[in-house]
């Protein structure tokens, strides 16, 4: 092997360096043997050698010396790194322990330590007492509301409540359909224009708090509902704050920055979930953190897992505004309850405001197009014939749910739109939006698109074809009016918005439109056969 060959990994052009280097000793040896004195071309060729052996040797141990300082670049990055996050969160602690000290200041310093988080060590030391939490100084929150009925119309105790946490959270759909709202039950309303602050309920912040041992402790206590419930307990009556954050990193499920009241929604934890409420949380606290697509509001997060006691606790409970609860896409408690397929939370809320139907999220989809993206079909016949949605709504760029349903690959929300609920087959925005057969063509769902044909679909080429046809007929025959592409019809929800064209309706013209909605599909059947004929 070539000595000169262990440079090539760090020279820039090693092939033409490689290329040169050979010919210059090429030529040195081609002159070395125009001497005609043997012993003397000798004495040159070992000469060479050893210089050459010695220089390969240098540049060897040149090449192991950057290797070994590349090695501890990275190690003193990664610990530069570990340093930078030990920094963060002592200036998190630092902060934590400065407010705590400014909100006692003048007050005795003994009692000062009855305020600090709960270890791990002082969780098994503390004493223990009966199963219910009582606050020795009852705030102004707990004080002024008054008693609600929670559940049912039979309210429960404090202990049942807690015994539907250490349970897998069973909800019988009987107690929705028996149960009536009493009048004392708030209604879902936005907030005021000129007022962020909601009644009856805390608007703190979320702080960093806490120790490593408090949140390891309830992170990965899924399974030990009593042990976490009693940390939380002891936690409050010390005089701990509700309203603390993570900063312990992320443990499992429970990233830094999330509050306690997402964590004990995320474990599942009723009863410590309960007494956090009635210890004045703020109920539409979003995480301490920097990515937009952790921020979920803890009625979101509820949904999101189908954790339904989770859900009446923050609605009856907390009177948490269920219209102003948000995810991290704009998406409400109901449209993440439709994806967690949880039929039963979908079936509370909207008993309890169907205003939820009219929000949409940041793309603009709709309850509709999120049952039909996630295939959840019961919930999506639920909708459209309980409800009186369209399945032909379209979201800000004009996609139906059918589209959504075909993206997703959703074979049986395309088979119930089509079949069941008779969605448009052809709805298109020319340039922007393709049909849905082509939709299924692009995406190489052989099965689909042979359904959609059988049913009738077309492409947007065949759908041009037919309006420029029709246009012809219509003109040659005299004929004033003409049928109206489906696809540039008006869809409306139930807040009297059309998404093509931005025009607001009335009210009772859109309560015209929703109990008429089954007409759609019969027009659409009567449209295909009309252009079939004019074909």
């Amino acid at each position: 092997m070539d000595p000169l060959s262990s440079t090539l990994p760090r020279v820039k052009n090693p092939s033409i360096t490689l290329i040169s280097d050979t010919t210059a000793i090429k030529e040195f040896y081609a002159a070395a043997s125009m001497v005609k004195d043997d012993q003397i071309q000798k004495r040159i060729h070992e000469a060479m050698d050893t210089i050459t052996t010695i220089w390969t040797q240098r540049h060897d141990d040149m090449i192991s010396t950057i290797n070994q300082l590349d090695q501890s670049n990275i190690s003193l990055q990664q610990e530069a790194q570990v340093r930078l996050a030990m920094y963060n969160k002592a200036l998190r602690s630092l902060h934590y322990y400065k407010s705590k000290y400014e909100a006692t200041a003048g007050t005795n310093s003994s009692t000062t330590s009855d305020y600090s988080c709960s270890s791990k060590v002082s969780f098994y030391n503390a004493p223990t007492d009966d199963g219910h939490y009582i606050p020795s100084q009852p705030s102004s929150y707990s004080s002024s509301l008054p008693p609600l009925p929670l559940f049912t119309s039979n309210n429960m105790s404090n202990k049942e409540i807690a015994n539907t946490g250490q349970e897998d959270d069973k909800f019988d759909m009987l107690s929705i359909l028996e149960f009536s709202y009493s009048n004392t039950i708030p209604a879902a309303k936005p907030p005021p224009a000129n007022s962020t602050a909601i009644n009856h309920v805390t608007t703190e912040e979320l702080k960093f708090a806490c120790g490593d041992g408090f949140w390891s402790t309830i992170a990965t206590g899924k399974s030990k509902k009593e042990e976490v419930d009693l940390l939380v307990k002891r936690y409050l009556k010390r005089g701990g704050k509700a309203n603390v954050a993570n900063n312990s990193g992320t443990i499992k499920s429970v990233k830094e920055g999330y509050g306690l009241i997402h964590a004990l929604i995320i474990v599942r934890n009723t009863s410590a979930l309960q007494r956090i409420i009635e210890a004045g949380v703020n109920p539409h606290a979003l995480p301490l953190v920097t990515d937009e697509k952790d921020k979920i509001s803890p009625l979101v997060l509820a949904a999101q897992l189908g954790y339904m006691n989770g859900i009446r606790l923050l609605i009856e409970r907390a009177h948490v505004n269920v219209l102003a609860s948000k995810g991290p896409r704009q998406e409400n408690a109901l449209l993440a309850a439709i994806q967690a397929d949880a039929f039963e939370i979908v079936a509370y809320l909207l008993r309890l405001s169907r205003q939820l139907l009219d929000q949409a999220d940041v793309f603009g989809a709709t309850a509709v197009h999120y049952a039909s993206m996630f295939g959840k079909t019961r919930i999506l016949m639920f909708l459209v014939r309980e409800y009186g949605q369209s399945p032909d709504v379209v979201d800000y760029k004009g996609e139906t749910p059918l589209h959504y349903a075909i993206r997703n690959r959703q074979a049986k929300a395309v088979a119930t739109l089509v079949g069941e609920l008779a969605a448009y087959l052809n709805p298109y925005v020319l340039k922007k939006v393709q049909t849905p057969l082509d939709l299924a063509k692009s995406g190489g769902l052989r099965r689909i698109v042979d359904y959609l044909r059988k049913a009738g679909a077309k492409t947007v080429k065949e759908m041009e074809k037919t309006a420029t046809s029709s246009s012809s007929i219509s003109s040659s025959s005299g004929i004033g009016t003409s049928f109206v592409s489906h696809s540039s019809s008006i869809s409306l929800n139930s807040s009297g918005y059309s998404a093509n064209s931005g025009t607001s309706y009335s009210q009772e013209s859109v309560n015209s439109l929703n109990n008429q909605s089954f007409i759609s599909g019969t027009a659409s059947s009567v449209k295909n056969k009309l252009e079939e004929l004019m074909l």
